[in-house]
């Protein structure tokens, strides 16, 4: 055999070496990243990487990344895009803590945990504002985890499962929730201290059933959004921007510089704002402007309860 012909044999050899053993090392069911790491390492315990990105790229779906601190606090200055279900876990050292940047939810991670309200939490669109409320830590009181929310539609209703988040929106008539049931809540808020800022917030089809945004728990505040409310075709059919949950504890409600207007052609008109009756809490009303088809701009059913109003109608 020529040398010719035994080089030709050799190299693919080689090739197919190379190429198997990076495809060996791709992918991590647990990754681990620290500030000492490097990203030539193999992402194990001992051997961690050093960026959060390069371990979201290299780690398995359903998998675990685990992201510690140093001897000190440690942030992580990286924007971090997630489009696969996995979990990020901070793992500080005792009496540190841990942060990246931002994470932007292009897919469903399956938790976002250990990292301090410092770290943000981006939903981009086509991608789902309820996804980004299912998997963050809760905030605290007088700093709440925020979230922000790219321009586009979101269609889908929401549940508020976690104390203390802000859930930031791009502005009004850039950002819309888009409501999908005709017999719940668009927007059911039963965690403490929510606060939601910058939406167009749309009621389902005119004509069925349009529950709005519905406060059950403490603290809400929600501010400088556009609530475009269909209209009623029948007494029958009820159709809210915002509602209370009837005895219900609200602590301090803030419903303040929201404008509420209406959708459809339908014969009757909206109610922009209904407070229940209810058991204890200081409700703030103020600012808020009603247009349009408005059968009740402010329904107010509590008893014996502090309700602060001052509206534009």
């Amino acid at each position: 055999m020529s040398m010719r012909n035994r080089l030709f044999w050799i190299i693919p050899v080689l090739l197919l070496a190379v190429v198997f053993t990076a495809s060996a090392q791709k992918y991590r069911s647990t990754s681990y990243v620290s500030p000492t790491g490097n990203n030539s390492n193999d992402g194990s315990s001992a051997s961690p990487w050093l960026t959060v990105t390069w371990a979201a790229a290299h780690t398995l779906a359903t998998g675990t990344i685990v992201v510690r601190s140093g001897p000190s606090n440690a942030v992580y200055p990286e924007t971090v895009t997630l489009d696969s279900a996995i979990n990020i876990n901070g793992s500080p050292n005792l009496g540190y803590s841990v942060d990246v940047t931002k994470f932007i939810l292009a897919g469903k991670p399956i938790l976002i945990s250990g990292f301090t309200p410092a770290t943000l939490i981006e939903v981009s669109n086509g991608g789902s504002i309820q996804d980004a409320l299912d998997i963050v830590f809760p905030g605290t009181s007088g700093t709440p985890r925020e979230i922000v929310v790219n321009a586009g539609t979101y269609t889908e209703d929401l549940i508020v499962p976690t104390d203390w988040l802000y859930v930031n929106g791009a502005g009004t008539g850039l950002c819309t929730i888009k409501g999908v049931s005709t017999s719940g809540y668009n927007i059911d808020v039963n965690a403490q201290g929510f606060e939601l800022e910058g939406f167009t917030i749309e009621s389902p089809s005119a004509g069925s059933d349009s529950y709005g945004l519905y406060v059950q728990a403490e603290d809400a505040n929600i501010h400088g959004n556009a609530f475009n409310v269909a209209r009623r075709t029948t007494t029958l059919v009820e159709s809210y921007g915002i509602q209370t949950k009837a005895n219900q504890d609200l602590g301090t409600l803030q419903i303040s510089g929201n404008t509420f207007t209406n959708f459809g052609g339908a014969s009757l008109g909206y109610t922009g704002i209904l407070i229940r009756e209810g058991t204890a809490g200081t409700v703030s009303v103020t600012g808020n402007t009603m247009s349009g088809a408005a059968y009740a701009g402010v329904v107010v059913q509590r008893e014996n309860q502090a309700v602060h109003l001052e509206q534009h109608l």
